[in-house]
């Protein structure tokens, strides 16, 4: 009796260290998916971004996204005006085609910007576009 209980338990016992044997080995496969996921996902990501900087592929939005540097008031003020001109009409500009002055009017400050066929004023302090062409925006 006692030779079948200790075979029993044996058995018992292999089984238990067949279970945490493909315990183990599951565990390790989760975490090789994983780790293999991760990396091919940074890769994505990579390849996107490098694509929109040097293919401009999504527009700059990628490189905007990702880019970790706040943008300045004057760079934030720039891409409403390149906006606004485009709506205008005027096509293919870039911040380097644009004039910025800082004005001081009645006691506000303003972006004047100016294109080579449009101008713009820009309020600073809540970036509202004030004058289009040197004629007053009715709000």
């Amino acid at each position: 009796m006692k030779h079948m209980l200790d075979n029993k338990i044996a058995k018992e016992t292999k089984k238990m260290q067949n279970l945490e044997t493909k315990n183990k080995e599951q565990k390790v496969s989760v975490i090789t998916f994983l780790i293999i996921l991760l990396i091919a996902f940074v890769v994505w990501i990579a390849t996107i971004y490098i694509l929109d900087k040097t293919k401009n592929v999504f527009d700059g939005k990628i490189v905007s996204l990702v880019n970790l540097k706040e943008k300045t008031p004057e760079e934030k003020v720039v891409e409403t005006a390149i906006k606004r001109f485009k709506e205008l009409g005027e096509t293919g500009l870039k911040q380097e085609d644009l004039e910025v002055l800082k004005i001081l009017r009645k006691g506000d400050y303003y972006y004047y910007i100016s294109s080579p066929n449009n101008s713009l004023e820009i309020r600073i302090s809540d970036g509202k576009i004030v004058r289009e062409n040197s004629i007053l925006v009715e709000q």
